[in-house]
C-alpha cells in the first residue's frame, strides 16, 4: 500500500473529512520505538494531527491517561491540544509501515513550539524567558496531588518506566559509571570503591522514605519542542504527554528542571551549575507549592542519588581518557557531590 493510501486509511478512522495534503515528522528512536506524527490538511479547511506509535510505553489505556492529564492541565488554565479518540471512541491498533501501532489524533495546536523560535528572542542570560512560567506550572500541578495514573513517569526512581528496562534510569547510569570506573588505573581503585559505597548507602537511606514523599501526575517532558508559546514568545502551555505518569514531586523537579531551563543545558555539568538551576526552580515553585518537611529531609538524599553518577559524569570520565589529572577531577567532583552538606532547608522553606 502506498504511503498516501495508508495515511488516508488511518485518517478515516478519526474524521469524515478527507486529507488533501500531509507532512510527516518521524521521531522514532530505533526499531523498538517507532513514532510518526502526520499533520494533515483536511478538505474541511482544518488541520488534524495523527500520532502513530509502536513502542512498549504506548497503549490505549495509557493514551486515556494522557488525555486525562491534558484535561487537568487545561483546567488549571494551560493550553493543551485536545487528544482525540477515533470515531468509535477508541485508540485503534493498526498495521502501518511494518509495525503494529496504536493511533490517536490531536487537534492542531493554536500556538507554536519553542523550538520554532530564534533562541536569541526567547532567552536572556542563557535562560529561556518562559522557564519560570513552565516551572510554576509544575508547582500548580504538584499542589493538586493528582492520583489517577497507575504508572510512573519516565523520571521514576526505584521502579521501571518500561518493562524491558533493566532498572530505573538513575540506577542504570550509576551501574554504567561503575563499569567505566573499574577500568581506571589501580591507583584510583580505592576512591572508586569509596564513591560507590557512599552512593549505595545514600540510595538505601532514600529508599526508606521515598514511598512517603508527595506525588502528582505530570506531563513530564518540558523540552522546548513541547513548550507552546504565543507569537510574542509568552508561555501558553504544553503538549506531548507520552512520558506522563505519577511522580514524586521533588524527584521530577530535581530531574527535569536543570536540563530544560537553559540553552546550553548539557554543555556544562559542574556541581554548582546544576545545583544553582535546581535552586532557581525551587524558588519559583515555592510561590505556588509548599514543600513538606519530609521533602526537605529527602532533598539531600535525592540530590546525592541522582547527580554524582549521572550520565554527564560518565561522559566526562570517559573523555578524561588516560589523563590522570582529568580523572582525579572527575572523581573528586562525584565524591564532593556525595559528601557536601548543602543547606536545602533554607532554599525550600
Amino acid at each position: 500500500m502506498m504511503e498516501c493510501d495508508m495515511i488516508s486509511s488511518v485518517f478515516s478512522l478519526f474524521s469524515d473529512s478527507k486529507p488533501v495534503d500531509y507532512s510527516i515528522k518521524n521521531t522514532s528512536h530505533g526499531d523498538t520505538d517507532f513514532r510518526e506524527t502526520v499533520i494533515c490538511d483536511c478538505s474541511s479547511g482544518n488541520k488534524l494531527v495523527l500520532k502513530i506509535i509502536d513502542n512498549e510505553f504506548t497503549s490505549p489505556d495509557r493514551i486515556s491517561i494522557w488525555k486525562r492529564c491534558a484535561d487537568e492541565y487545561k483546567k488549571l488554565g494551560y493550553y493543551c491540544p485536545k487528544i482525540l479518540s477515533s470515531k468509535n471512541g477508541t485508540y485503534p491498533r493498526i498495521q502501518y509501515k511494518g509495525h503494529t501501532c496504536v493511533a490517536y489524533a490531536e487537534e492542531y495546536s493554536a500556538f507554536s513550539g519553542a523550538d520554532s523560535f530564534d533562541p536569541a528572542i526567547i532567552s536572556e542570560n542563557g535562560y529561556y524567558k518562559y522557564i519560570d512560567d513552565a516551572i510554576e506550572m509544575i508547582a500548580r500541578v504538584a499542589s493538586m496531588h493528582f492520583n489517577f495514573a497507575p504508572f510512573p513517569s519516565a523520571w521514576c526512581a526505584f521502579e521501571k518506566f518500561c518493562p524491558s528496562d533493566k532498572d530505573d534510569e538513575v540506577t542504570e547510569n550509576a551501574t554504567n559509571w561503575l563499569e567505566l570506573a573499574k577500568k581506571l588505573p589501580d591507583s584510583f581503585s580505592e576512591q572508586v570503591e569509596r564513591i560507590w559505597k557512599l552512593w549505595n548507602k545514600n540510595k538505601e537511606e532514600l529508599k526508606k522514605i521515598y514511598p512517603l514523599l508527595p506525588t502528582s501526575v505530570f506531563q513530564a517532558d518540558l523540552n522546548k519542542s513541547n513548550i507552546l508559546l504565543d507569537r510574542d514568545g509568552r508561555f501558553k502551555g504544553v503538549f506531548d504527554f507520552n512520558l506522563c505518569g505519577k511522580e514524586v514531586v521533588i524527584n521530577y523537579l530535581f530531574r527535569e528542571a536543570p536540563y530544560v531551563m537553559t540553552i546550553e543545558a548539557f554543555s556544562e555539568s559542574s556541581d554548582d551549575i546544576e545545583r544553582n538551576r535546581i535552586f532557581r526552580a525551587i524558588r519559583t515553585v515555592k510561590k505556588s507549592y509548599r514543600f513538606q518537611e519530609i521533602e526537605i529531609h529527602a532533598a539531600p538524599l535525592l540530590y546525592r542519588y541522582q547527580k554524582p553518577l549521572w550520565f554527564t559524569r560518565i561522559e566526562e570520565l570517559r573523555k578524561a581518557g588516560n589523563d590522570t589529572a582529568k580523572i582525579e577531577k572527575c572523581l573528586s567532583i562525584s565524591e564532593k557531590m556525595l559528601t557536601d552538606e548543602i543547606d536545602w532547608a533554607s532554599e525550600m522553606k
